[in-house]
């Protein structure tokens, strides 16, 4: 999420409304300025004001999910706790979802091998094509791509039924543009740039929980932005957690992501009316997109999770990502990748 100015933030936005490709000219304050979003009409991704369907629904679950960043690095960890399980019980649906900005007119297949840090099992996922694909959240590049594969079980649990699992992700291909660890404020970027992943797992439970990445995935998300997930029933919700993209709390020379800047973070998020994170008065006084799975560094991926009983019982969930508190257009741009909800 580089901070953009408001200009080059509206531009990049009717890109993505009308579908045209642009060339726009752009610069981060405080960083190197670099040449060119450009993008076909190509494009998954819904729009503010959509709506999107769940791709899977889990009948009597529990659902977990972990994420980290992974720009200017070759390896991360994951680890996923949450559900609370009998010694017996497993995971019984394992998904990973990660993302790349890229500068070509076509994204590559991707691969990324995962490692169950308690049993030593591994594996080499490969996504031969994105699930998804999106305008470049203001990093340059031609477009990001998202990506989701299946883990397989074995891999997935531990075997001995323990609900906290702690996975490494290494190989992952095609290598990053920089893969020395810098912080990638203070560079130029080189692509493809690598985001973050996350793992999401359905564990036997009590609850319904409804999985959402298409149409979510790829979204170009500026505040104020606005979608709809249409539930698979009525009953009372319980809770919701989002993946997402580029969040950043700064990036100014000369110290980069380090140095925060007003107006880069501090988004909103109200469900259904009801304040559920942001600063100022709300149960939860952070944002959801300010790079929390990567701090300090590198920033710019978010899994976060929250209690939404507040809602009640409900057909659907209208989100609303408002501006940081203070008001106007931030300029700070995001890429949805996923959604669960347990209800």
């Amino acid at each position: 999420m580089r901070k953009a100015s408001l200009r080059i933030s509206a531009s990049i936005l009717a890109f993505a409304v009308g579908g045209a490709a642009v060339a726009v000219a752009q610069g981060v304050p405080g960083t190197t300025s670099y040449a060119h979003v450009s993008k076909s009409s190509a494009s998954s991704a819904l729009l503010s004001g959509g709506s999107a369907n769940p791709v899977a629904t889990y009948n009597n679950a529990c659902y977990a999910t972990g994420g980290v960043a992974l720009r200017n690095r070759t390896t991360g960890n994951i680890s996923v706790s949450g559900c609370v399980t009998s010694p017996f019980m497993d995971v019984e649906a394992a998904w990973i979802y990660w993302a790349l900005i890229w500068n070509e007119a076509t994204p590559q297949a991707s691969s990324i091998r995962i490692t169950n840090t308690v049993t030593g099992a591994t594996a080499r996922l490969n996504a031969g094509a994105a699930i998804a694909t999106g305008p470049s959240p203001c990093w340059g590049g031609t477009q990001i791509a998202i990506y989701k594969m299946p883990i397989p079980l074995w891999l997935a649990n531990n075997g001995f039924g323990t609900s906290s699992k702690s996975y490494q992700l290494s190989m992952i291909n095609p290598p990053g543009g920089n893969k020395d660890g810098s912080d990638p404020f203070v560079e130029t970027p080189v692509y493809p740039l690598w985001e973050g992943a996350s793992i999401v797992l359905i564990y036997n439970g009590t609850a319904t929980v409804d999985v959402f990445d298409a149409g979510l995935a790829g979204s170009f998300i500026v505040a104020p932005f606005t979608y709809t997930l249409n539930l698979s029933g009525t009953s009372a919700v319980q809770t919701w957690d989002s993946i997402a993209a580029d969040g950043q709390v700064g990036g100014a020379l000369p110290l980069g992501g380090r140095t925060a800047i007003l107006g880069i973070s501090g988004e909103t998020t109200t469900i259904n009316g009801h304040k559920i994170v942001g600063p100022g008065p709300a149960p939860a006084p952070n944002s959801d997109f300010d790079g929390s799975s990567g701090w300090p560094l590198p920033q710019l991926w978010d899994d976060t999770g929250h209690d939404i009983t507040v809602v009640g019982s409900t057909n659907a969930l209208t989100i609303t990502v408002g501006p940081p508190v203070g008001g106007g257009l931030s300029g700070d741009c995001m890429t949805g990748v996923a959604n669960i909800v347990a209800r």
